[in-house]
């Protein structure tokens, strides 16, 4: 399951660390299983926008409390889910696009050689959208920080 890791010491007792993640972690729309073992495990699913809580980028959170500190464990399903979409329809958009230009010019709609403009204007992709990804993961991980930090500062 692990994509991403954290450890957090503190203080709190155990329980009311398990509490404090139950109740964040349904807030931002997970469905969180009941606590056992010092343990507790939310699933979500994977967005399909960047604008809602980057939180929710993570499909799937394990909580571990003890005493002396806790642990998060981090799925980021979202991630994948939104950097296949950005790496991927961009460009398909753009040979597709450049297709039906090819089929136009073929039988007299358009000019020959008009099919490459829309690879041209899909070109930018190539450098936006590994950015792009990089950002969308970077994001996630920052979240699962956050929450880590709040969790262990309760």
């Amino acid at each position: 399951m692990q994509e991403h890791r954290c450890r957090r010491e503190s203080s709190a007792e155990p329980e009311r660390l398990l509490d404090l993640a139950r109740t964040t972690l349904a807030a931002a729309g997970f469905r969180v299983g009941p606590a056992a073992g010092g343990e507790l495990v939310a699933e979500g699913l994977p967005p399909m926008s960047t604008k809602r809580n980057p939180l929710t980028l993570a499909t799937r959170i394990r909580v571990r409390a003890a005493a002396g500190g806790l642990e998060l464990e981090a799925e980021l399903g979202g991630v994948r889910r939104l950097r296949a979409f950005v790496l991927v329809f961009p460009l398909g958009l753009g040979l597709l696009i450049s297709a039906s230009f090819a089929l136009a010019a073929r039988f007299g709609g358009m000019p020959p050689g008009a099919w490459w403009i829309p690879l041209v204007a899909a070109s930018p992709w190539l450098v936006l959208a590994p950015l792009m990804a990089a950002w969308i993961r970077r994001r996630a991980i920052a979240a699962v920080e956050r929450l880590a930090d709040s969790l262990a500062s309760a």
